[in-house]
């Protein structure tokens, strides 16, 4: 799952900002406290605009990979079912169609015209 906040946390562990959060607690010890706060704001709002990016990256990622999940279509008590490829036991017949993407290792009862791109 995806947590926004270890990403914040991957993201605040970086070397520039580690090294902003430096220059910024120099700046504060040394007198320099407008310019502390400056430093301060502008790495915050960095750090917000990478978990945002990162996070909305992240979650379309894990959108897509969802939608592309193989599945397969099978006999399964005389009636056939679309599951998840990963579902398949022996036993399962499957049933393809033209462009079909085969889930498994499979013995092949019947065909017409069967053509198939292994690549």
């Amino acid at each position: 799952k995806i947590s926004f906040f270890s990403i914040a946390l991957e993201e605040i562990t970086e070397p520039m900002i580690l090294l902003l959060l430096l220059v910024g607690i120099l700046y504060s010890i040394w007198g320099g406290f407008k310019d502390a706060i400056t430093i301060f704001v502008v790495i915050i709002l960095l750090v917000l605009a990478e978990v945002w990016n990162e996070y909305r990256a992240k979650k379309s990622i894990a959108a897509l990979a969802k939608l592309t999940a193989p599945e397969a279509r099978v006999v399964r008590d005389g009636q056939i079912t679309t599951m998840r490829a990963e579902n398949v036991v022996p036993g399962d017949v499957l049933v393809l169609t033209p462009g079909t993407r085969i889930a498994a290792d499979a013995r092949l009862y019947t065909s017409f015209s069967l053509q198939v791109d292994e690549s």
